[in-house]
């Protein structure tokens, strides 16, 4: 649609590789595998959820296809125990007060979440978005 806000992060590896993270919340921290099962389940499209990760007791990280991700957010708005999280920046505290040694703390989890994403990709293009995504943090943690 013309005019429509692509639902995305705005990161540049998401428009080079289109592709949209989306921030769920209302799922526990579990295995990987089990809330795959769930999803399932729930009628998700797997095939179209290319990674999934935690970002919080209750939070999780979908990187999905761009075109998948209206559907992905209408069908999360179907269950009422999750609820979708608009401007979540995986790299900051949620608590805008918190002090710069928490911060930098957040930064540095969040890098390595990234790193470790990248080592167990399994497929090329989603390696090199998310090695692109690790330039992009670590470009701008360093300004």
């Amino acid at each position: 649609l013309v005019g429509t806000k692509p639902i995305n992060s705005g990161t540049m590896a998401e428009k080079n590789h289109k592709l949209a993270r989306i921030y769920v919340q209302g799922i526990s921290r579990q295995r990987i595998k089990d809330i795959k099962g769930c999803l399932f389940d729930m009628r998700f499209q797997l095939s179209k959820i290319y990674n999934l990760d935690f970002i919080g007791k209750r939070m999780l990280e979908f990187t999905v296809t761009e075109e998948y991700a209206p559907a992905f957010c209408a069908r999360v708005k179907a269950f009422e125990f999750l609820k979708l999280m608009p401007k979540v920046n995986p790299a900051e505290p949620n608590d805008r007060t918190a002090d710069e040694e928490t911060k930098a703390a957040c930064r540095t989890a969040y890098i390595n979440r990234l790193k470790k994403s990248i080592e167990k990709a399994t497929k090329p293009e989603i390696r090199q978005y998310m090695t692109e995504l690790l330039a992009e943090v670590e470009a701008s943690v360093s300004t």
